[in-house]
C-alpha cells in the first residue's frame, strides 16, 4: 500500500510541476536514502520516560547530531543535522510507543547504512539512559 501512495504521490508531483518523466527520475535517483528499524522491548516506564524526554524542549541532540525540528504526528520524530552525503537524504528518526505493549518502535533514514546504524546507536543510548 505504501508503494501504491508513493507511485500516485510521484505521479501527482509531475502532474503539478510539468516536469518531464527523465528530469523526475533523475531527482528520485539522487535522492537514496536508507531505512533502519529496532523494536526495543522494554519496560512501561522505561518506555513513557524516553518519550517524555524526546517530547522535552530541552532535548535537542542526539547523539553527536543536532535535532533540527520535531514532528508529534505518530510518535516523536527527529530531523537531524546529520550529513546528506550529497545525495539529498535528509535524516530523520521516529520513536513510536505501543499503546498495547511495552514495546518502543524505533525507525531511521539516512542517507548511509553506516549512518543508519550510529543513529539507531545513539537511540539506544537515548532510551535506556
Amino acid at each position: 500500500m505504501s508503494f501504491q501512495f508513493r507511485v500516485s504521490g510521484f505521479q501527482g508531483d509531475l502532474a503539478c510541476r510539468n516536469w518531464k518523466l527523465d528530469t523526475r527520475s533523475r531527482k528520485l535517483h539522487t535522492n537514496i536514502h536508507h531505512y533502519g528499524r529496532i523494536n526495543f522491548h522494554i519496560p512501561e516506564e522505561m518506555k513513557q520516560q524516553a518519550i517524555r524526554r524526546a517530547r522535552s524542549d530541552d532535548t535537542n541532540r542526539l547523539g553527536k547530531y543536532s535535532i533540527l525540528r520535531k514532528e508529534f504526528l505518530d510518535g516523536v520524530k527527529f530531523f537531524l543535522d546529520a550529513p546528506t552525503n550529497g545525495n539529498g537524504a535528509d535524516a530523520w528518526i521516529l520513536m513510536r510507543a505501543s499503546g498495547t505493549e511495552p514495546l518502543l518502535r524505533v525507525y531511521t533514514e539516512a542517507s548511509s547504512p553506516e549512518l543508519v546504524n550510529e543513529i539507531l546507536s545513539s537511540a539506544d543510548t537515548f532510551i535506556k539512559q
